[in-house]
């Protein structure tokens, strides 16, 4: 068995938890169940590898009376998945199993982070980029046509 830390701290990241790697804070944005593959073969650092009979320890960095959201879902919907609301908790331990449906193979829960009272914040599924992020510009000024006579 293994415990695996979460930690989910606004001020680092408002969308998804953080795992410590060695001296770095990277975002966790998925959990995977029964990888065929380790961490350094998949050389991405968002996926926290997880097997049968661990345990996620999953920190609340902010703000403890403020509280946190933490949603382990099958994809970006609310629907089909765990909300687990920390309020006034510091430190909660999460069995593995519980998150995934017993069975073999791999099977991944994508990992997102919320106010209490809110749904995580999904990038739009149009094509058109992150939420939030579009900024307007002014459209450019026509090309001069030619000399003047």
């Amino acid at each position: 068995m293994s415990k695996h830390q979460l930690i989910l701290s606004k001020y680092v990241n408002n969308l998804h938890p953080v795992r410590s790697l060695g001296k770095r804070l990277e975002p966790a944005r998925q959990l995977v169940l029964n990888s065929s593959r380790s961490e350094e073969a998949l050389n991405d650092p968002s996926l926290c590898l997880v097997a049968p009979g661990d345990v996620l320890e999953v920190v609340v960095a902010s703000d403890p009376r403020a509280g946190a959201v933490l949603w382990i879902l099958e994809s970006n919907d609310t629907l089909g998945g765990n909300c687990i609301d920390l309020l006034d908790t510091e430190v909660m331990f999460l069995p593995v199993d519980r998150l995934f449906d017993p069975g073999p193979g791999e099977q991944r829960r994508k990992l997102w982070i919320s106010d209490p009272g809110q749904e995580p914040l999904f990038p739009p599924d149009d094509g058109t980029g992150n939420a939030g992020t579009m900024v307007a510009i002014p459209p450019l000024a026509p090309p001069d046509s030619g000399s003047e006579s």
